[in-house]
């Protein structure tokens, strides 16, 4: 079980997938979701339920800490694969840009004849990025064809760029050369070749947006 990422500019509700799966139909499904870190101010948190689940609950019990459930309708249950609510968040105004972590716990069941079950296995974190007047830049997928990429969050119709450098100052004098240039169209994201060095080489990139 867990969500699915998903970029989220400042003002702009936003959703990730919750998916669930599971070899038993379940009636009811509770959890503990943790929103870190707890700098992050997300807002407007709802859950939209698929089609069989007639009830949905959403309880703060901490900073930034809720507790969900979800109740299927009659003769109805979750089992197989499948997705069983959209995570709706608002990121609030004037944030710095982040990486947020979604991670589940606390998992309570109930089956179809109404027992309770607890045997569940592997659950997975979930991403928001908040995306605000700072770009962020993260290692992209595995490098293919000695091609290694980037990924580049920043705001829509907004030029950026990205230097590297062979320092941050601590062995040498830092250094920053232009690596890419180039405009978010109508996406908060993009993926960026770069040249792929040898394990040996160090190489720092950092984005820079417009002043």
């Amino acid at each position: 079980m867990g969500p699915k990422p998903s970029s989220l500019p400042p003002t702009r509700l936003g959703a990730c997938l919750l998916n669930l799966v599971s070899s038993i139909g379940l009636k009811t499904l509770c959890f503990t979701l943790a929103i870190q870190p707890s700098e992050a101010n997300l807002t407007d948190i709802a859950l939209e339920p698929s089609p069989q689940i007639c009830f949905t609950s959403v309880d703060r019990i901490g900073t930034n800490l809720y507790r969900m459930c979800l109740l299927t309708c009659s003769n109805q249950w979750l089992i197989g694969t499948q997705e069983v609510a959209k995570l709706f968040l608002r990121a609030a105004p004037d944030q710095v840009s982040r990486f947020v972590t979604l991670t589940i716990s606390n998992i309570t069941a109930t089956t179809t004849n109404g027992f309770p079950t607890r045997a569940f296995g592997d659950i997975q974190a979930g991403r928001i990025i908040i995306v605000g007047s700072q770009p962020l830049l993260e290692p992209g997928p595995a490098p293919t064809n000695g091609q290694s990429t980037l990924i580049l969050y920043g705001r829509k119709n907004t030029d950026y760029s990205i230097e590297k450098s062979k320092s941050l100052g601590f062995e040498m004098p830092v250094q920053w050369e232009a690596q890419w240039w180039g405009r978010l169209d109508n996406t908060n994201a993009t993926i960026v070749p770069v040249p792929t060095t040898s394990p040996s080489d160090k190489v720092f990139f950092r984005a820079v947006g417009p002043e």
